[in-house]
C-alpha cells in the first residue's frame, strides 16, 4: 500500500529539487506521529506572470490553504531570518517556514490533493533555492 502511494507521489511530482525522493517518502510515511518540516527558501527575483518569486510563492500559499487545512497542517513559524550563520556558504535565505502535520500519511494526502497539485507550479517557479528538512517523530 505504501509503495502505491509513493508511486503516485513520484508520478505527480517527480523526485528531487522541491519534491521528496522515494527514500524520503518512505521515511515520511513510516512516521506514526507528527511530522515537522522546516523550509529555508530563497526566492527568484523575476518570474513570468508574477512581479517576483515571492509573489508566485504567495499565490501558491493561498491556493494550497484548503489542502493544507484538510491535511491537518499547522503553520508554526513563517518569517524572514534576520541573521544566519554556519559553515554553509549559502546563508541568504528569504524565508524560513516551520510547519507540522499530524502524520506522514496526512502530508502525503496533501501532496496528492487536487488543490495542491494545481498550485504546486507556482512554488516551483517562485523558488530559486531551498533546503527542506523533515523531522519525523514516532517512527
Amino acid at each position: 500500500m505504501t509503495s502505491d502511494i509513493i508511486d503516485r507521489l513520484i508520478a505527480a511530482h517527480g523526485e528531487g529539487g522541491l519534491s521528496p525522493s522515494r527514500a524520503d517518502w518512505e521515511v515520511i510515511l513510516a512516521t506514526v506521529g507528527p511530522v515537522h518540516i522546516l523550509n529555508l527558501i530563497c526566492f527568484e527575483a523575476k518570474v513570468p506572470g508574477f512581479s517576483s518569486g515571492l509573489a508566485a510563492y504567495d499565490a501558491y500559499r493561498r491556493e494550497v490553504g484548503t489542502a493544507f487545512a484538510r491535511a491537518g497542517g499547522k503553520a508554526v513559524l513563517l518569517g524572514e531570518p534576520k541573521a544566519c550563520f554556519g559553515i554553509e556558504t549559502e546563508t541568504d535565505w528569504d524565508w524560513a517556514i516551520l510547519s507540522t502535520y499530524p502524520t506522514g500519511q496526512a502530508l502525503a494526502r496533501m501532496w496528492l490533493d487536487p488543490d495542491f497539485l494545481k498550485a504546486h507550479d507556482n512554488r516551483e517557479i517562485g523558488v530559486k533555492r531551498a533546503l527542506v528538512m523533515v523531522f519525523p517523530t514516532g517512527m
